[in-house]
């Protein structure tokens, strides 16, 4: 195959990969721009009962909150999902660590995201446990414009 006729079959397939992917508009932020990680160690308040649920939203939304778990591990115990659709964005929270103790604690789980292009969203969190999924807190966050 001549160096010209390749050169030619790339360029198209360049091409078919670009109309393929399209350009759409997205309410959701790149992955690249979400963090999600927990804080080391129990905290003292109880996850509903002290309202244990606080944002701040200005250029990136930055919500922490609070998750009951197994005493030990205290550490990396939780991975989490997150759905944003439309004015809403739903996180699901599953405990991956194995119950050690005769314990359990709330731990602070920390999420940011940035690029978010609306001023207000329904914020949900779900956990996962054996038996299903329960929707931990429900809360509407409102970008702070000054």
């Amino acid at each position: 195959m001549k160096a010209g006729a390749s050169d030619a079959i790339i360029f198209s397939l360049f091409c078919l990969l670009l109309f393929c992917t399209g350009c759409a508009d997205s309410t959701e932020p790149d992955d690249g721009n979400t963090v999600f990680y927990q804080n080391p160690g129990c905290v003292n308040k109880a996850a509903v009962l002290d309202s244990c649920f606080s944002y701040t939203f200005t250029d990136k939304l930055v919500v922490e909150f609070c998750v009951e778990g197994n005493c030990c591990p205290d550490s990396n115990r939780f991975i989490f999902t997150q759905d944003i659709t439309a004015d809403t964005i739903n996180i699901t929270v599953t405990d991956i660590e194995a119950n050690l103790c005769r314990c359990f604690c709330n731990y602070l789980l920390h999420y940011e995201s940035a690029g978010l292009p609306l001023n207000s969203y329904q914020y949900n969190v779900y956990v996962r446990h054996g038996s299903g999924i329960t929707l931990l807190y429900s809360n509407l966050v409102f970008r702070d414009i000054r």
